[in-house]
């Protein structure tokens, strides 16, 4: 089964509106997780430079105020200071962490540890216990005595992942409503648009070939409905000139058959009325008189 143009016209506007939708949704939905993203690092990188200070404020890893002082800027708790810190020396032996704080998670290869050692920064996100997401930034800091330390800074991910997804939540209902809205809306449309169409339909259904007269007359129609109408309206002028014609053309012929064969029926009549006619003639003249009344009968 064919789908009407009005029907057509409706779905294309509703898939238009669909696909314009979901391309806006997946751009805002990763440009809201990106700039996110970016904030998490940006305020992972603070952290990282602020515990970084406090070492080389320590003087030495062996400092036991370091511990409080990791315990009070970054902590395991989801405050509001949602941090965890984890402090090693440069054999990746931890020297200092966050109470709570399963260290072992945050281990790094003999490749990451080297390429930290070396000025590098490792930014990573990992599932550590207690089913939470952290995204974890490793860097090196320097000692006042000249070593060197390794400083890792993790956050959960809550932050980007939570408002995203009920953005996305809030994005999806509200696309849901306006496109019950757009369907309705292309349907009342698309039915203004093929009216116009429907009474050429209307008109051409009623048009027969003994009236030809009814022109569809249409005024002020859209372009290509106008230009249908007219040339409609002209096809119908055509056929009406050339029914006309053909109309005088038999009726011309009937008037010049008629009337030679009503000279000839009267012809015959008068012959018929000869007394002195043998009986196989009269029969033949009353027969000859018969068909010349049956030909003056279809030419009429």
């Amino acid at each position: 089964m064919h789908l009407s143009i009005r029907w057509r016209l409706a779905a294309g506007i509703v898939f238009a509106f669909i696909l314009t939708l979901a391309i806006i949704f997946i751009t805002v939905h990763f440009a809201l997780q990106r700039i996110l993203a970016d904030n998490l690092d940006d305020s992972l990188g603070d952290a990282a430079r602020l515990m970084q200070a406090r070492i080389l404020v320590a003087g030495s890893l062996d400092n036991p105020r370091l511990d409080d002082d990791v315990n009070q800027y970054a902590n395991a708790r989801e405050g509001s200071e949602p941090f965890i810190t984890v402090i090693r020396d440069a054999d990746g032996e931890v020297e200092a962490k966050t109470d709570n704080v399963q260290a072992e998670s945050l281990l790094l290869s003999e490749e990451e540890r080297a390429r930290v050692l070396t000025g590098g920064t490792l930014t990573d996100t990992l599932d550590l216990p207690g089913d939470k997401e952290y995204r974890v930034r490793t860097g090196r800091a320097s000692l006042a005595n000249g070593g060197v330390a390794i400083v890792q800074v993790a956050r959960v991910t809550e932050g980007v992942v939570d408002p995203v997804n009920t953005l996305l939540f809030i994005l999806f209902a509200e696309g849901v409503v306006a496109t019950i809205l757009v369907a309705g809306a292309a349907v009342w449309l698309s039915r203004g648009a093929v009216r116009p169409l429907q009474r050429v339909i209307d008109v051409a259904a009623e048009i027969q070939a003994s009236d030809l007269r009814r022109r569809i007359g249409a005024e002020r129609q859209p372009e290509e409905v106008q230009k249908l109408a007219d040339t409609f309206d002209a096809m119908l002028e055509r056929l009406e000139k050339a029914f006309s014609e053909q109309q005088h053309f038999v009726m011309d012929v009937s008037h010049e058959l008629r009337t030679p064969l009503t000279v000839l029926k009267g012809n015959i009549d008068v012959m018929l009325m000869n007394s002195d006619l043998d009986d196989e003639a009269r029969d033949q003249y009353e027969r000859m008189s018969n068909e010349v009344s049956r030909l003056i009968r279809l030419t009429s």
